[in-house]
Order: C-alpha cells, then sequence, then structure tokens
C-alpha cells in the first residue's frame, strides 16, 4: 500500500470562490466517480490546506514509482472533469 498526495489550486482567476473555501467531499466524490479499478485505489482523503486542496490517496502498487505513475495518469485522465470544477492538479508527491 501506497500514499500519494496531490494538492489541487484554483484554475480561476482571483476574486472567484476560492477551491480551498469549497466542500473537501466535492472533490472527493469527483475523484472516485472517475477512477477505475485498474487505478488500484483503496482510499481517497481530502483536506483543506489555505491554498487548495489536498487529496491523499492510497492505493495499491508494486514499487513507489509506480504508485506515483498510476496517480499522474489518473489525474492526467480526468484533467478535463477536473477544469470543468476550476481544479487545476499540482505534480503528486508522496
Amino acid at each position: 500500500m501506497y500514499i500519494v498526495r496531490v494538492l489541487l489550486i484554483d484554475s480561476r482567476p482571483h476574486g472567484a470562490a476560492r477551491v480551498a473555501d469549497r466542500p473537501p467531499g466535492l472533490l472527493g466524490d469527483l475523484l472516485w466517480a472517475h477512477a477505475r479499478p485498474s487505478d488500484r485505489f483503496e482510499h481517497i482523503s481530502i483536506r483543506s490546506t489555505g491554498t487548495g486542496l489536498e487529496a491523499v490517496i492510497f492505493l495499491r502498487a508494486t514499487s513507489e514509482s509506480s504508485a506515483l505513475t498510476g496517480v499522474r495518469e489518473f489525474f492526467l485522465r480526468v484533467r478535463g472533469p477536473l477544469a470543468a470544477h476550476d481544479y487545476a492538479p499540482v505534480v503528486p508527491t508522496f
């Protein structure tokens, strides 16, 4: 089991309602709605960071490298739905 963190920031200009001020559950629901069994996610936790929202993803993988690659590929695949809700992901980290 590996844990990968992804910071999501607001993609809109300042002055609009901030991503960090939204209910974290919205992002969690959005991520789960687009997750596939092949993503091997076990749990997703969302928290506000003050500058955005952080997704903490627990997943099954064979190595740290494959966990990070899998999460990167997932966020590339869901970038359209994320952008529709004004979320812009930053590079995932451990």
